[in-house]
């Protein structure tokens, strides 16, 4: 959830919650393992030695290697070997293999970086404080018009969106901000869903989330901040100005939380030396304050922005899935819980419609019972008489 309690004390900092978790959020380490039998070739020896120097590079990935001896238990035909799998952080709890393929230097590379990956890194060390992934669905007509929104909120809000020049903890406390630069900007990557170079990443992508599987026939976006942390998907026409506003706001506001795993969002594998982009962190100073909002406990109510997250503006899930809940966007906003942001692509006008027509039968349906009620009334009345 977006919206949290906790009894026990934690932190609040004068940070915006983009910079805190590029600061102090390390992204978490996937998992590959490496089967084979002992008996590489030279190709396959230096993919595994490509794979195990990228750790330790001066630009390194988070991502640990885990070599196997495959025998009887392994369940692997020796003729399919060596096999590499990849699997999510162990904090995520998203289980299953991401990915799984040979052991090339071709498929070690895609595995631990793309040019999407790369665009993203760079972005971020630029100073973006979101930059957001879209992945088209190959429907052009519906990709096109979802990509028209993102483009234009994107640049509204690197325009009109700020900091906030004041903020104060759960307590009603007033946090000790100097700020000289309060604008924020956002960035815009687009993945090509055919293109072999993005085929792990994009494996990645539709993983964050138990249920993204089931929308492939349509676009979906990820804002992306920190040190490569995806906060969660917009999905059809849930891909609408709010909605990005929403996310926008999420991860510009004064951070009220130092601890990530109660935040939401999942971690991307990403190749990335972001102590560049973090440089002097020292003046970083939190304060012990009784309670915390979570990740967006501290908004600004400036420029027309609500300082209420969408989380905390009830709606009832329609589906959820491993706890993570799928909303349709219907006469109220979304609700984020811990995943997506779902609209079945229902036309807008359509909607109106619905909302419209609803009440309209319901006070006609009041107003014809308060007249069999008043004839009623009447010829009991004439009776009497």
């Amino acid at each position: 959830m977006i919206l949290a309690g906790y009894a026990t004390p934690v932190y609040c900092c004068s940070t915006p919650v983009f910079r805190y978790a590029l600061e102090m959020w390390a992204a978490y380490a996937y998992t590959v393992e490496v089967i084979h039998d002992g008996n590489l070739n030279n190709e396959q020896q230096q993919a595994l030695d490509y794979l195990k120097s990228s750790l330790g590079s001066e630009v390194p990935v988070n991502l640990r290697v885990i070599e196997t001896i495959a025998n009887n238990s392994t369940g692997i035909d020796k003729k399919n070997l060596p096999v590499m799998k990849l699997t999510f952080p162990n904090v995520h709890n998203i289980p299953g293999v991401i990915w799984q393929g040979g052991l090339t230097n071709e498929n070690v590379k895609r595995m631990v970086d793309s040019p999407s990956r790369r665009q993203v890194v760079e972005n971020i060390r630029n100073g973006d404080a979101a930059v957001w992934l879209f992945l088209g669905s190959g429907n052009s007509e519906k990709d096109s018009k979802r990509l028209q929104i993102l483009e234009e909120e994107l640049q509204r809000l690197s325009k009109n969106m700020k900091l906030a020049e004041s903020a104060t903890d759960v307590a009603g406390n007033p946090l000790d901000i100097k700020i000289i630069n309060t604008g924020v900007s956002f960035s815009l990557v687009k993945i090509d869903k055919n293109d072999p170079a993005e085929e792990i990443f994009i494996k990645i992508l539709l993983e964050t989330e138990p249920d993204l599987n089931l929308f492939t026939n349509v676009p979906l976006a990820f804002p992306v901040f920190g040190q490569g942390r995806a906060l969660y998907s917009l999905v059809g026409a849930g891909i609408k100005e709010k909605n990005i506003e929403t996310a926008c706001s999420s991860v510009i506001g004064w951070c009220s939380c130092t601890i990530k795993d109660d935040n939401p969002g999942t971690d991307l594998l990403l190749k990335a030396d972001w102590n560049i982009a973090i440089g002097d962190s020292s003046w970083i100073k939190p304060e012990e304050i009784p309670d915390i909002t979570g990740l967006s406990g501290f908004i600004s109510n400036e420029e027309g922005i609500d300082n209420k997250t969408e989380a905390e503006k009830s709606i009832e899930p329609e589906v959820t899935v491993e706890d993570k809940t799928v909303s349709t966007i219907e006469n109220t906003e979304p609700v984020v819980k811990t995943g997506t942001i779902l609209d079945i692509d229902v036309d807008e006008d359509e909607e109106d419609q619905e909302s419209n027509i609803n009440p309209i039968l319901r006070n006609a349906f009041i107003a014809l019972l308060l007249l069999l009620v008043a004839i009623g009334a009447s010829l009991l009345v004439i009776k009497r008489k």
